[in-house]
């Protein structure tokens, strides 16, 4: 019996290490972000269009933590990206 208790200690043990090593992998820094734009008017922007995406420290003014450059594909105003992939995000 007691080993048969030692062998399944053994597994659980091994079975905690195991997932407790995935969640803490290394876990890309990237956002997948889906916007609309439009020009001064309020019309829906087609074609590609260069644009600076930046996080921010607060809401309104404050220090830019991390910024990059995308050219993106606009269809009907309607466009996606993935935040980090041009210049990685900080930890």
């Amino acid at each position: 019996m007691f080993r048969q208790n030692k062998k399944v200690i053994v597994g659980l043990t091994i079975t905690l290490l195991m997932a407790v090593s995935m969640l803490l992998a290394d876990v890309p820094n990237l956002i997948d972000y889906q916007g609309r734009l439009s020009d001064t008017g309020g019309s829906p922007v087609n074609g590609n269009v260069s644009v600076i995406f930046s996080i921010y420290d607060v809401t309104t003014g404050g220090i830019a933590l991390w910024n990059e450059t995308q050219s993106v594909d606009v269809d009907n105003g309607l466009f996606q990206v993935v935040l980090g992939s041009a210049y990685a995000m900080p930890d």
